[in-house]
């Protein structure tokens, strides 16, 4: 599941409302979206640009609870070129607080939620 896609650069960050484990709302900048084919349907994901050129995203699909993490998954893209990226399902895995109770973490924001099963990446280990 490493998949070719578009990384676009908003010309401002959006702000998007981000849940965290605490049941607060955080407004979060996102520098761009990127955009890709799966199953012959388009999708976007919008995501954080890191200073490296790397992509760091937040996402859910229709595993979610079952087999994988509940409240969604994080990916690192490798560095972008002239706008062009892989988004490699299969490096996802699941945000800190679903290993311990202490951890502090948010979760993707609505425009992140995939209406797609992503079959790669790690599962919740608790779900076994």
């Amino acid at each position: 599941m490493r998949i070719p896609a578009s990384y676009t650069r908003y010309e401002t960050p959006k702000i998007v409302k981000m849940p965290d484990i605490l049941g607060a709302i955080l407004d979060e900048p996102m520098q761009g979206f990127i955009s890709f084919e799966l199953n012959g349907e388009k999708h976007e994901l919008m995501v954080e640009e890191l200073p490296d050129s790397r992509l760091f995203v937040q996402f859910m699909d229709l595993t979610n609870g079952n087999p994988t993490y509940p409240s969604g998954r994080y990916h690192y893209t490798d560095a972008h070129e002239n706008g062009k990226v892989f988004i490699d399902f299969n490096k996802a895995y699941s945000p800190p607080c679903a290993f311990t109770e202490y951890a502090t973490c948010t979760f993707p924001p609505q425009e992140n939620h995939l209406k797609v099963a992503i079959e790669a990446g790690e599962i919740f280990p608790l779900a076994h």
